[in-house]
């Protein structure tokens, strides 16, 4: 299991990594899972937060492994709708490369809309705009194929590296 909190706008968000059943639609189960097994052991003001929480907040979406020749062959656009973010390259929480890829997104289709609009004299034209977030997919989908791919290689090499360590501990003793 891995974890961690953030706040945002006075709210708490938590996200959690566990590898047991899927508590779809059971904000009770989730919360008591929680806090007996997963956070007996954190400080009391975050289980008096889990303890409160309103349950209708609460929701199970477990992680899940996509490609990522995904992205680099994958539809990521049609015509004037497009994905970004999460939706375009999926991290897990614990690395740390989500938001930031997110922001990237942010400023690069930003940054094709608003050229298409200057173009345009301030009108936003159907056939242009399409061309700008196709011009957005294709300069964002080798560098989220490379974050995906990098995230990808460390879980490996944690797990293996991991696995090594157990192996090597596992003849010790400790006095």
């Amino acid at each position: 299991m891995s974890g961690q909190a953030r706040s945002f706008q006075g709210k708490i968000y938590e996200q959690m990594s566990i590898s047991e059943e899927n508590m779809t639609g059971k904000p009770e189960q989730i919360q008591r899972q929680v806090l007996e097994k997963y956070a007996e052991n954190f400080p009391s003001i975050y289980l008096d937060v889990v303890r409160h929480a309103d349950l209708s907040t609460i929701t199970w979406a477990p992680l899940m492994f996509r490609h990522p020749w995904g992205i680099i062959f994958g539809n990521l656009s049609k015509g004037n709708i497009t994905v970004a973010g999460d939706a375009m390259h999926p991290m897990t929480p614990d690395l740390g490369q989500g938001d930031g890829s997110s922001l990237e997104d942010a400023v690069v289709l930003g940054r094709h809309i608003g050229n298409s609009v200057i173009r345009n004299g301030g009108l936003i034209v159907q056939g242009d705009m399409a061309k700008a977030i196709d011009d957005y997919v294709k300069e964002r989908r080798w560098r989220a194929a490379c974050l995906d791919h990098r995230v990808v290689y460390i879980r490996v090499e944690a797990a293996r590296r991991s696995k090594m360590v157990d192996e090597v501990l596992e003849g010790w003793s400790i006095l």
